[in-house]
């Protein structure tokens, strides 16, 4: 992405935090010891081929000394509509102590990712269009005085510095979503030649979604695709308008005007409730439930005992009394109103 273009279509508001995001990849983190977590060769091999990663040489880091570490570990995501073998593994790079030391500041996220109901009643409408971008965070480069503060180690032991807006830092989620609402052309951000038209724009980190009359929709999805192109940005496809579509976990309808799960998000709710469970598992479930209901929803006065009952287990987490993997005994009552949630 074309660090000059992008600031070029935002407002001066949306301008300055970004300015201010990526000034706060130069904190420094308290002194740490070189962490014992290494990325596998391997894998360090292809990101440096895709130039997500460099290495460092012994000359150059005497002559760019590392200024923080990060722990670099990779997990592997369930993708069967990228991958044909259904899988991708994704690198995250971790630096704990700039994190802290970024927090210090003041620094508090302003994301506006509101709740999955405030994203529904564009269904009312004739039509919508999404976009994704590709592997969106990596298209952002970070500024060439800030990439010794992110340096870890491979399983040889031979040095590296990301390139790209690592995922684990905790500002590169607001820079995605000003790079991303710039590109939808979102009122809020946006310059007035640069606004879409759309009554409906909706923008989730690095995800896009338009709605509106057919017309609105097909010459605003038409402006992002434009507009992707002059701050070279890279979109996954360039689907056009459709009546319906998935967009944060949600199936919209346009025709029928309804909602619905997303099936990939419906594939991740059990088949059934199990009396016997982990601390993890319940605290997935329930959060995945509570996601449905909103979807749906559904009133969620009827579950308050199942939920005060959860709470009760997870504050016991939060004490250090259990940890996650503790397997706990669901009470008969409490898997019944599960399982009619279900």
């Amino acid at each position: 992405v074309d660090s000059d273009a992008v600031p070029a279509r935002l407002n001066e508001d949306a301008r300055v935090r970004l300015d201010r995001l990526f000034a706060l990849h130069e904190v420094q983190g308290a002194q740490q010891q070189m962490p014992k977590s290494t990325l596998r060769k391997v894998d360090a091999v292809k990101l440096v081929a895709d130039g997500i990663i460099s290495p460092i040489s012994v000359d150059e880091s005497n002559v760019r000394p590392t200024i923080g570490w990060c722990i670099p570990f990779t997990v592997v995501e369930s993708k069967p509509e990228v991958k044909p073998w259904g899988y991708r593994r994704r690198l995250i790079l971790w630096p704990r102590n700039q994190n802290k030391a970024v927090y210090e500041t003041g620094f508090r996220s302003t994301v506006p990712l509101e709740h999955v109901s405030s994203y529904l009643d564009a269904t009312s409408t004739q039509i919508g269009a999404t976009r994704d971008l590709k592997v969106g965070f990596w298209q952002v480069e970070l500024p060439m005085e800030t990439r010794p503060n992110f340096r870890f180690l491979d399983e040889k032991g031979s040095l590296y510095e990301a390139n790209r807006l690592p995922m684990g830092h905790c500002v590169s989620v607001d820079i995605m979503q000003i790079v991303t609402m710039a590109i939808a052309g979102d009122k809020t951000v946006c310059l007035p030649p640069f606004a879409s038209a759309s009554p409906y724009v909706d923008v989730w980190v690095d995800g896009i979604r338009v709605a509106g009359s057919e017309d609105e929709v097909t010459k605003a999805i038409a402006e992002c695709d434009v507009a992707a192109q002059q701050v070279g940005a890279t979109f996954k496809d360039h689907t056009d308008p459709q009546y319906e579509y998935d967009f944060v976990g949600v199936h919209f309808d346009h025709r029928n005007h309804n909602v619905s799960l997303a099936q990939h998000t419906a594939d991740k709710l059990p088949c059934a409730i199990v009396n016997t469970i982990t601390l993890f598992e319940l605290e997935q479930l329930v959060g995945r439930l509570l996601f449905a209901a909103g979807v749906l929803r559904l009133p969620l006065a009827k579950y308050y005992y199942v939920l005060k009952h959860t709470k009760r287990l997870f504050n016991k987490v939060n004490r250090g009394l259990l940890d996650p993997a503790s397997v706990v005994e669901l009470p008969p009552s409490v898997s019944a109103v599960l399982s009619e949630w279900l």
